[in-house]
């Protein structure tokens, strides 16, 4: 009989052991996706802190890059020292540091080189412009 057959029980064996894992969350998928969403959270962090950064250099009419581009060197600019300062207090920015200064591979995303501050400022500076153009419309109808 198909039901005593030793391939039957080990698929109805299996299929209750999943069937277990799928009502408890606790499947490769949900593992997959807890580790995604705990990483999606840490970007959003790394990214608000840094635009905080480039937000308060620019306010303050600083310069944003030194004669060198690496993090604890000297002369390396207000943007990285701020970063430095950050890491010491801030324990999302201790954490993107550390992986900074871990992956020293020239491909690793950092956020933290000379180019990536261009885009950025460029980004908020058309952010302002829009706001400008948006505000203008509404107290100038055409």
């Amino acid at each position: 009989m198909h039901e005593k057959s030793v391939n039957y029980k080990n698929a109805f064996r299996a299929w209750k052991e999943l069937d277990i894992r799928l009502k408890q969350k606790n499947t490769i998928d949900a593992e997959y996706q807890r580790i995604m969403d705990m990483e999606i959270q840490y970007w959003k962090g790394v990214l608000k802190r840094i635009m905080s950064i480039i937000r308060l250099v620019v306010s303050q009419c600083l310069a944003f890059s030194g004669t060198t581009e690496h993090l604890f060197q000297p002369n390396n600019g207000n943007f990285l020292k701020l970063v430095e300062l950050l890491s010491q207090f801030d324990p999302v920015m201790e954490e993107h540091v550390r992986r900074v200064q871990r992956e020293s591979d020239k491909w690793s995303v950092t956020y933290l080189s000379n180019n990536i501050q261009d885009e950025f400022i460029n980004l908020m500076g058309n952010a302002i412009l829009s706001k400008i153009f948006l505000d203008d419309r509404q107290f100038y109808p055409r």
